[in-house]
């Protein structure tokens, strides 16, 4: 049984305000600037079935997807240095983070790998979940720095 049964498709007008504006771009610094992370942020979490989640999640992994492939053609589409881009994206909603990495293993087909999706605890008990959370975000800044090594080779 379908639990989105009752959800509408979104007609065209609907499906361009999605956009392509997202809340942050990682970037470099220097004059010729290469894209390689995204950051997606919603005020408050309702659900991993809403819209707003889906959509802002799909916005994110066709950006993410539009990022590697800038990065792909920036490197003359080398196998041996296609294999190793990375571009990482957050998505940010309320207290609820969830980290996502995209990447070329073979060449071919994108890999998307999806973290767990972490909450910042609001009790002190529960502090071990927060550097839970901080561990996955230092390891997305761990991919950014491999991914932005990679593409400067």
């Amino acid at each position: 049984m379908r639990k989105n049964k009752k959800r509408v498709r979104m007609e065209k007008k609907d499906h361009l305000k999605i956009g392509q504006w997202l809340d942050t771009i990682v970037k470099t610094d220097t004059d010729a600037y290469y894209k390689y992370g995204a950051v997606e942020v919603v005020k408050s979490f309702q659900g991993i079935k809403l819209t707003k989640w889906l959509t802002d999640n799909l916005k994110l992994v066709k950006t993410l997807h539009n990022m590697l492939f800038c990065l792909e053609v920036l490197v003359d589409h080398q196998d041996s240095l296609v294999k190793k881009l990375q571009v990482v994206g957050l998505v940010n909603s309320g207290l609820k983070c969830q980290v996502l990495q995209m990447s070329h293993p073979d060449g071919y087909v994108c890999l998307l790998e999806r973290d767990e999706l972490r909450e910042v605890p609001i009790i002190v008990e529960n502090l071990r979940d927060l550097f839970k959370l901080l561990k996955s975000i230092w390891q997305m800044k761990v991919k950014n720095d491999k991914g932005l090594r990679a593409s400067r080779q």
